[in-house]
């Protein structure tokens, strides 16, 4: 399981365009049911009764549209997520623009290293 839920908790979910890159969306929702596969929940500030169903093992709700929402407990873990794409982002361009300066030694290395983790 994502993270353990039950009636009444307050999650964050993300929702993301599965085609366009968008910027990040996080809305309050309300867990409503609870069962042994999945949960739902409707949005926090909403004032019609639609439930959405999420998926318990990954917290995923695949709405209409070509949106995809995501769910998650808290906004600090959401926010640690954004952070570590972005960081990842960073440091991907950060070495792809330094990999020439650095001397054979130094690339056997990190070939080394790449072996070594990929196994």
């Amino acid at each position: 399981m994502k993270f353990p839920v039950k009636k009444g908790q307050i999650i964050y979910v993300e929702q993301s365009d599965m085609f366009i890159n968008t910027s990040p969306n996080l809305s309050e929702y309300v867990v409503t049911s609870v069962n042994s596969r999945s949960f739902y929940a409707k949005r926090k500030d909403s004032q019609n009764d639609y439930k959405q169903r999420f998926d318990k093992k990954t917290g995923i709700s695949d709405s209409i549209g070509g949106f995809i929402d995501e769910a998650y407990p808290d906004e600090e873990t959401y926010n640690a997520k954004i952070e570590k794409i972005k960081k990842t982002a960073e440091l991907k361009i950060y070495i792809s623009k330094n990999i020439n300066k650095l001397e054979l030694e130094d690339l056997i290395k990190i070939e080394k290293y790449i072996k070594k983790i990929m196994e």
